[in-house]
């Protein structure tokens, strides 16, 4: 399977380059938003070019990644509505939001 590894990492090489273009005239904070949405756009191809061959399919893949999506994005909505009631203090906050999303 070492033509489909070279096939999707020249994917995800023109995708991150053209994610990366997109985001630059907005700054990092454009890069790591444009960066993350096109990872969120090309992980199920990926899981569906996955399956398509061998003994492991993309309903595998999604059967033991859901608990920890679901796990990620529960903690990352506890703490993004925990936000305002953070303190101050950039290392308290961090270190409360640490705290937060393993809770």
């Amino acid at each position: 399977r070492s033509g489909d590894f070279m096939r999707w990492g020249i994917i995800t090489a023109v995708t991150s380059v053209l994610a990366f273009a997109i985001g630059l005239p907005y700054g990092a904070l454009g890069v790591a938003v444009v960066y993350a949405v096109s990872e969120y756009l090309r992980t199920p191809f990926l899981w569906l070019y996955v399956g398509k061959a061998g003994p492991l399919r993309a309903s595998h893949v999604l059967y033991a990644a859901t608990p920890f999506v679901l796990g990620a994005h529960l903690a990352l909505a506890l703490v993004w509505l925990a936000k305002p009631m953070l303190p101050m203090q950039p290392v308290i906050a961090l270190a409360s939001g640490a705290v937060l999303s393993y809770v």
